[in-house]
Order: C-alpha cells, then sequence, then structure tokens
C-alpha cells in the first residue's frame, strides 16, 4: 500500500529482521513476489557472524533481543565497553545505557534495578536514564501529594526523598497525578 499511495521516486528494498530463524514463518501469500525477487531480505541475528556485530553498535545492540540473559548481559558489558572506547561523547554513551536498559527492562521484566545494575558492571548509573527518570517522577508526583497531606513540610519531604526543595516544590505545585 504505501509503495502504491507514495510512488517512490528511488526503488526500494526491505530488510526483514529476525531474533532467530525459527521465528520466519515465511512471506504471507500476498507478497510472495517478493520473496523470490532481491528486495526483499532475511536477516537472523542468531546467524550474523559476529565481526560484524562488533562493526558496528546499532547492530550489536538489535542482537540483544535474540540473546539469552547471560549472554545478553555479557554482549552489553561489551557493547558498553566498545561505546566507552570509541566516543568520549556523554550524550552518545548515555544513548546506548538508555537503549540497553530499555531492552533488558521488556526482555527480562522480573529483574530489580539492582540486578541489572549489577549484570551491567557497577560503573553504570542507572538513575540517569531516561525510563528510570520517569519511573522517579511519577513515583514523586503520586507520594508529595500524600505527604504533603499528612502534614510533612515541603523541606521534610525533600530530605526524605533526597531531592531538592525547589524540585519537591515544583512536583507539588504541578499537581499532576499519574
Amino acid at each position: 500500500m504505501f509503495l502504491h499511495d507514495y510512488e517512490p521516486p528511488n526503488d526500494w528494498r526491505a530488510v526483514i529482521l529476525f531474533t532467530k530463524r525459527k521465528y520466519d514463518t515465511g512471506v504471507p501469500h500476498h507478497y510472495r513476489e517478493f520473496d523470490t525477487s532481491d528486495r526483499l531480505q532475511r536477516i537472523y541475528l542468531d546467524e550474523m557472524p559476529v565481526e560484524i556485530a562488533d562493526c558496528s553498535l546499532e547492530v550489536g545492540l538489535i542482537q540483544l533481543f535474540g540473546l539469552n540473559k547471560q549472554s545478553a548481559f555479557d554482549r552489553a558489558s561489551e557493547i558498553l565497553h566498545q561505546t566507552q572506547q570509541r566516543t568520549s561523547d556523554a550524550i552518545e554513551q548515555q544513548r546506548v545505557l538508555e537503549w540497553i536498559v530499555t531492552v533488558f527492562v521488556h526482555k527480562f521484566p522480573k529483574l530489580s534495578r539492582e540486578e541489572i545494575k549489577t549484570m551491567l558492571g557497577t560503573k553504570v548509573e542507572l538513575r540517569k536514564t531516561r525510563f528510570y527518570q520517569e519511573i522517579e517522577e511519577e513515583t514523586y508526583s503520586k507520594v508529595i501529594p500524600i505527604l504533603l497531606e499528612s502534614g510533612m513540610s515541603i523541606s521534610d519531604i525533600a530530605k526524605r526523598l533526597d531531592i531538592s526543595v525547589k524540585r519537591a516544590r515544583a512536583i507539588a505545585s504541578s499537581g499532576i497525578e499519574v
């Protein structure tokens, strides 16, 4: 439909990524002609040579989806180390860490923050990731109004939650309930 509706001026090609060959159920009947052309390429991440994944940060990150827990954490540690070696850009390093944490939170939902931190290495500060900051903000927006209703002052709340008075005041005045 996309090709028909938009009629792209350039030739096109599609890539389908599978974590393992066993998940490839084939192309639906309506698209069989693409299966025999060179327009459609399948990539099985578990069959990809290690050298390719080592050369491409992005491929290494995508491969995390198909690995078991220990292999995923080992590979993630390698990726974090490679990222630190390749760039001193803190934003890029944070972006890679956030991707890894997002994959792990969804892939291994029963793991705690401490388990993820331990498996990735003690140098990793998960509290700096956007995922955990959003959860923290959600929690504060629920807890601060309750603490205020119980009679605690903003400064006492800030001290107990280990946040600045300014931040506690902003959250309290926003009145946002999640």
